[in-house]
């Protein structure tokens, strides 16, 4: 539960053009100083095209080892030029 408040108190709005740019951005100001590695898959959830799941690897100044994440990103706001998208942890029903 400690991990989602960050999270949820970011309520970061980004570009969604959901890719290694926009997971890489959120992973710096979430987890400032660590790195994304790889990014292990990015899909549309419930066969629409609002929640995007986003798996991934990062590492952290001080770890010897990889973590992993899994971020839905939730479609908001379109201006036609930029989607704006809030993140949040994955649940367990989301994986």
């Amino acid at each position: 539960m400690i991990r989602i408040v960050p999270l949820l108190a970011a309520a970061l709005l980004s570009g969604c053009g959901l890719g290694t740019g926009t997971v890489s951005a959120d992973i710096d100001r979430l987890h400032p100083g660590c790195k994304l590695e790889k990014i292990r898959s990015i899909h549309y959830l419930n066969d629409g095209d609002r929640f995007v799941l986003a798996k991934f690897t990062y590492t952290c100044p001080g770890d010897n080892y990889l973590k992993y994440g899994n971020w839905v990103y939730t479609k908001g706001m379109d201006t036609g030029f930029t989607t704006y998208c809030c993140v949040r942890e994955a649940t367990a029903e989301e994986l």
